[in-house]
């Protein structure tokens, strides 16, 4: 399958909405039966950028979750991601990354820190049509290793070849090379290649089938004498359109070039070549989405101010017409719950360090907020 250049990659910033009347969506949920789920934590009703992401994975043997703490900038650009894991239901630092952008509103660098000692920079280069023509991703405490990926496109702008390079000391050598083939400016064929002694080796072939609304309906990934080893299946709701559906474009995967999907994805599902020859279920996945109303987006329902963040002992809520608060673990779990008037002051020195979410109610509506208690 598809390989990451360190863990250090992009996210393209969110769409600032403009208003109006009309109703979209935004991802929940992403739910597999392989054990994976993903779900997403907003800071109101009808914000379209996620505050919290929350990753699980379920095996007969063990359980990981990981949490991605998200935060922007006032243009609505993802400015720090700070990664946290959970093992015996309390929450350790990871480590962070933050983010720089150009007035174009393109990341041009990306540092990944452990605690505050920057351990990764990765730099991003475009050409004069603002196109991404390469990543670099440099060690900061091993300065003879670095890595590499390079862009080439044709002259509709669609890219066409990705190199992949490394550096262990000796000047950059290639590794792996990508190349794309488009039909209808649909990509409809992936190839990629290991590259030794001056020749290419195709290895892995990804092939792409759409239907008539522009859906990626099927993806085929091949061996070099074009056995297929493993297709995915998507199902779309074809009376939903993408451009009102708002999904969270992960970071670690933005680089990579995907298939058009024009519709809502509902789900897909995974087969694999078994042993007797015959293609077995190895996954199914389901999306789920809120419906939000956009004609009243604003990034906050209720005006509420939260102090201080991150919090030791006691947290301050300034709203208008508070008539409850309640506080939530990142299992969902509620923790507090008390109505209240005017300001409030809530004793935290007892929590656990972690992530938790306020939910405030006032005048009808309610608000979450993200708050941090005692974290590097």
């Amino acid at each position: 399958m598809k390989k990451f250049l360190l863990p250090l990659l992009l996210i393209l910033a969110l769409p600032v909405l403009a208003q109006r009347n009309e109703t979209e969506y935004r991802v929940n949920r992403i739910y597999s039966t392989s054990g994976e789920e993903i779900l997403y934590t907003y800071e109101s009703e009808n914000t379209t950028k996620p505050i919290c992401q929350k990753r699980t994975y379920e095996s007969p043997y063990y359980t990981y979750v990981s949490l991605d703490s998200l935060f922007y900038d006032n243009l609505g650009q993802l400015v720090k991601v700070v990664y946290y894991s959970l093992f015996d239901n309390e929450i350790e630092y990871s480590n962070h990354e933050e983010y720089t952008y150009n007035d174009n509103g393109q990341i041009i660098q990306g540092d990944s820190y452990f605690y505050d000692e920057l351990e990764y920079i990765v730099t991003y280069t475009y050409d004069e049509n603002n196109l991404m023509t390469s990543v670099e991703a440099t060690s900061t405490y091993d300065d003879e290793y670095s890595e590499k990926m390079e862009f080439s496109y044709n002259d509709e702008g669609l890219r066409i070849k990705d190199v992949y390079l490394y550096n262990e000391g000796f000047g950059y050598m290639v590794e792996d090379i990508v190349r794309y083939d488009y039909e209808n400016g649909l990509m409809v064929r992936e190839e990629w290649y290991f590259y030794e002694d001056g020749e290419e080796y195709l290895y892995d072939v990804y092939i792409y089938e759409y239907d008539e609304h522009g859906n990626c309906i099927m993806e085929k990934e091949c061996d070099e004498d074009g056995t297929v080893e493993w297709r995915k299946e998507y199902h779309h709701d074809i009376n939903i359109s993408n451009d009102i559906v708002h999904y969270y474009n992960d970071f670690e995967e933005y680089i990579y070039i995907y298939p058009t999907h024009n519709n809502m994805i509902t789900g897909y599902t995974e087969y694999q070549l078994g042993d007797n020859g015959e293609y077995i279920v190895s996954d199914e996945c389901e999306y789920s989405y809120d419906e939000i109303n956009v004609a009243s987006v604003v990034e906050n329902n209720i005006a509420y101010n939260i102090y201080p963040n991150p919090v030791k002992d006691i947290i301050n809520i300034e709203a208008e017409n508070i008539e409850l608060v309640e506080i939530y673990d990142v299992f969902g779990r509620k923790l507090y719950s008390e109505k209240k008037s005017g300001e409030v002051r809530i004793d935290m020195s007892d929590f656990s360090e972690g992530i938790y979410f306020v939910k405030i109610f006032a005048d009808g509506s309610s608000s979450i907020s993200k708050i941090v208690k005692n974290i590097h």
